[in-house]
């Protein structure tokens, strides 16, 4: 497991006593400066050393039980360049609501038709999983920071070229509170200059 933290959320007393208590290898790495939602996505991919990486905000979680089912999943699905997966959305008036997109697992084809159909699904990052080497030659790719839709950038680049499979269990819980209005993004030098959708759709194309 490897945990990347902007410099100015440092979090490292706290995953020492994780690493006490865990029985996986768990590597902390802290920005020497906040790199923002989208460098961070991309500078874990570059030092990842895994078949696939599965991204997980600082306020989602594992469903419990779930971990074990879905790595053995993947070890089944080794081939596959990006997993659809499901999850399940805490909301803050206190309902739980399932994100489930198909009845049973579905292997997509290469092309536009599964980038359209995983488009809008693979915006939440809770549990989004992508083959790593697969994503490498796209990884330069200055024009897509401050779109905060990095993960959706890659998807497309690579569901254009390889197969991807639909996964359904429910791995994570994505928390959709905000932290009231006020979340840890934004506040990165690139992304201080605006979100820049039009470019996110300029990059794809």
């Amino acid at each position: 497991m490897r945990i990347f933290q902007d410099q100015d959320l440092k979090l490292e007393e706290k995953f020492i006593a994780l690493k006490k208590k865990s029985s996986m290898q768990i590597n902390y790495f802290e920005n020497e400066k906040n790199l923002g939602y989208d460098r961070n996505i991309i500078e874990l991919l570059f030092k990842c050393k895994g078949k696939f990486v599965m991204f997980m905000g600082d306020d989602d979680y594992f469903n419990k039980g779930i971990l074990e089912k879905y790595l053995n999943f993947l070890r089944e699905n080794i081939d596959k360049g990006y997993v659809l997966r499901s999850y399940l959305s805490k909301n803050p008036e206190g309902y739980t609501e399932e994100f489930k997109y198909l009845k049973q697992e579905k292997i997509f084809e290469p092309g536009i038709e599964t980038v359209i159909f995983n488009f809008k699904r693979s915006v939440s990052l809770a549990g989004f999983t992508i083959s790593r080497e697969k994503t490498l030659p796209f990884l330069k790719c200055s024009e897509i920071e401050g779109t905060l839709l990095t993960q959706v950038y890659l998807m497309s680049e690579v569901c254009l070229r390889y197969e991807s499979i639909y996964c359904p269990l429910l791995t994570s819980f994505a928390h959709q509170s905000y932290r009231n209005n006020n979340p840890k993004f934004g506040n990165s030098e690139q992304e201080k200059k605006g979100i820049r959708l039009d470019q996110l759709h300029k990059t794809i194309q």
